[in-house]
């Protein structure tokens, strides 16, 4: 199996870029995964990209220029019925056409030919950053919808607790006892849990993301950072917490939150 796929139907190349820089790092911090941008320009090529069984194609961004690519966006949507769509059209086009039985898409973009103002511009930036937020955070991939499962901690010998990823706050390793332990924070208080760190992170590929050798942060908690020391901010709602970073782990996260965690 090779790396997930994000398919973009775009035959004039107007969002590769913006594709690139912002929602393709966005998908690697969000499901800790190496993933591969696909550029189509036909209806063959997508189709040969999605029958492969050397790809997973997890996403598909669909780019309508006019109303005749309305016949290949109709042909995915039957034929593969499973795969989620984000639709991008042009707000000239009739927006009627594609809200039919079969055709709606899970989130669309409406942009416009010409932008006149930079207040306009960045107003289309934001909407279509919130739009393909939502739209990758509600259609995951099916194999990494962490948040049905749990795993086991204890506080003392009698008590076990099924800890959800949604609960933990952070994870860190502990060798103080002389024995590999990993102490998870969550809201409902701190536990000992004899899983690897590694195990952890893969049990909860889509929440958590690993700051450095020995630390996971909730990606659902990040609230802020501070560029002179490499700490990341985690906020409860009740409580907020500062977990140091590697540059380079740092470096993501900054990334990830300017463009999606404003």
């Amino acid at each position: 199996m090779g790396v997930n796929k994000v398919i973009v139907y775009d035959p004039e190349k107007d969002m590769t870029g913006f594709i690139k820089n912002n929602v393709l790092p966005y998908i690697k911090f969000r499901y800790n995964s190496k993933y591969e941008l696909i550029m189509c320009d036909n209806y063959t090529s997508i189709s040969r990209n999605l029958e492969s069984i050397d790809n997973r194609v997890d996403f598909c961004c669909f780019y309508m220029h006019d109303e005749s690519e309305l016949e290949i966006y109709s042909r995915i949507k039957k034929e593969y019925i499973n795969l989620p769509i984000l639709l991008c059209t042009y707000s000239k086009i009739d927006h009627n056409l594609f809200f039919k039985p079969g055709l709606i898409p899970e989130e669309y973009i409406t942009i416009e030919k010409e932008v006149i103002s930079e207040e306009e511009k960045m107003n289309d930036l934001e909407e279509a950053l919130n739009n393909i937020r939502e739209y990758l955070d509600n259609y995951q991939p099916d194999h990494i919808q962490e948040k049905k499962k749990s795993i086991q901690g204890r506080n003392d010998e009698n008590d076990i607790f099924f800890i959800k990823g949604e609960e933990i706050i952070s994870v860190e390793s502990d060798t103080s006892s002389g024995q590999a332990l990993q102490k998870i924070r969550t809201i409902r208080g701190e536990y000992p849990c004899k899983l690897s760190i590694a195990e952890i992170e893969k049990t909860y590929s889509t929440i958590l993301f690993r700051c450095n050798r020995d630390v996971l942060i909730n990606k659902s908690m990040i609230a802020g950072y501070n560029c002179s020391n490499y700490e990341i901010l985690l906020n409860t709602g009740d409580d907020e917490y500062k977990i140091k970073a590697s540059k380079e782990k740092f470096n993501q996260v900054l990334h990830a939150y300017k463009v999606f965690c404003r």
